[in-house]
């Protein structure tokens, strides 16, 4: 906040409130959250002035939040299906607020590269290149893990008053914790979970192990890494309130194929797993043979997105492999399909 518009506050205040204790509660309030570069919120109706809203709106979404949300299923690659609430657009937008205004600012830790601007699952791959050890285990429901009460604690540390905490938490979560799917979501849980980060880099230097989380994948590696190092990570999780899933616990030591978020390392560099690339070759052949429109619907319903998507793999593809003639000449074929069959 610019120094001018600071001194402008205050003289509103002091213009608007009688009492000079109330005045200098008001300054400090407003100095804090200056110093953290966040908004200046008061309560709940100024909220709803800053957002544009109607405040009867505003307060129906902090007291019947989960009617702002639409439930739905996404089937898991291990089995199974994950349940995802996406917010409806006027809470939608709120969240985006928050995270682009308030969240944006609060810093988080560098070993996270999920969701984090000039940060990709390849350059958290990356820093796993090489080596002849590597852990990878997994959080357990990470979103639901993060309660209402510790986001409230994002928003009192950047010096909100206990009713605008309180607020702005709830716009983020449903069902007091943080729901998948919401706008806001992935910043809030790199925030919780950067002591988390913190603690296991401490951690993963002291055993000279290089570490990277992205999202709910905890990724370590290095020349050597003892079995007792999975319980000593279990117990850090558990006591910054997270729980790891053994289930996805590998600790490879061996030569051989390693996949770190999605990403091939094995061979020393960073390619595409070949299983991946057989099911993409496969989409290509297919679309090239029958066309556009008949791969569209090949399923019995029409997809207008179905080539986009296909063009979005290829180019993540060629993203990691950007010497790869066989992608290069495919985007460029399916570019020139689009064209023909516009």
């Amino acid at each position: 906040m610019e120094k001018d518009e600071i001194q402008l506050w205050n003289k509103n205040i002091s213009e608007a409130v009688s009492s000079k204790r109330w005045v200098k509660a008001y300054s400090k309030y407003i100095d804090v959250l200056s110093e953290n570069s966040v908004p200046v919120i008061f309560e709940i109706d100024h909220l709803a002035e800053i957002l544009g809203l109607r405040s009867d709106l505003l307060v129906r979404a902090v007291n019947s939040v989960e009617r702002f949300y639409r439930p739905f299923e996404i089937p898991k690659s291990s089995g199974g299906t994950r349940k995802i609430n996406a917010p409806y657009p006027v809470l939608l937008d709120i969240q985006r607020w928050i995270g682009a205004h308030i969240l944006s600012q609060v810093r988080i830790s560098e070993q996270a590269h999920g969701f984090v601007k000039n940060r990709s699952i390849i350059r958290n791959a990356r820093e796993h290149l090489g080596k002849e050890c590597m852990l990878k285990m997994d959080i357990s429901d990470f979103f639901p893990a993060i309660s209402l009460k510790r986001v409230i604690t994002i928003f009192l540390f950047l010096g909100y008053s206990p009713s605008v905490s309180y607020y702005l938490s709830v716009l983020c979560c449903l069902e007091n914790q943080l729901p998948q799917g919401g706008a806001a979501s992935p910043q809030i849980c790199n925030i919780i979970a950067t002591p988390l980060d913190r603690r296991l880099m401490s951690l993963a230097l002291a055993y000279s192990l290089n570490y990277t989380r992205y999202a709910d994948d905890l990724t370590f590696s290095g020349r050597y890494i003892p079995i007792k190092f999975i319980k000593i990570v279990e117990s850090i999780a558990s006591d910054e309130g997270f729980e790891i899933n053994n289930k996805k616990t590998k600790l490879m030591r061996a030569k051989g194929r390693r996949i770190v978020t999605g990403i091939s390392i094995g061979t020393g560099e960073l390619k595409l797993p070949k299983s991946t690339k057989r099911s993409l070759r496969q989409e290509v052949y297919w679309l090239e043979r029958n066309g556009i429109f008949a791969e569209s619907g090949r399923d019995g319903i029409f997809d207008p997105l179905y080539v986009d998507r296909l063009l979005g793999k290829l180019n993540f593809w060629r993203s990691i492999e950007p010497e790869n003639t066989y992608v290069i000449e495919k985007i460029d074929r399916l570019k020139e399909l689009i064209i023909s069959e516009s």
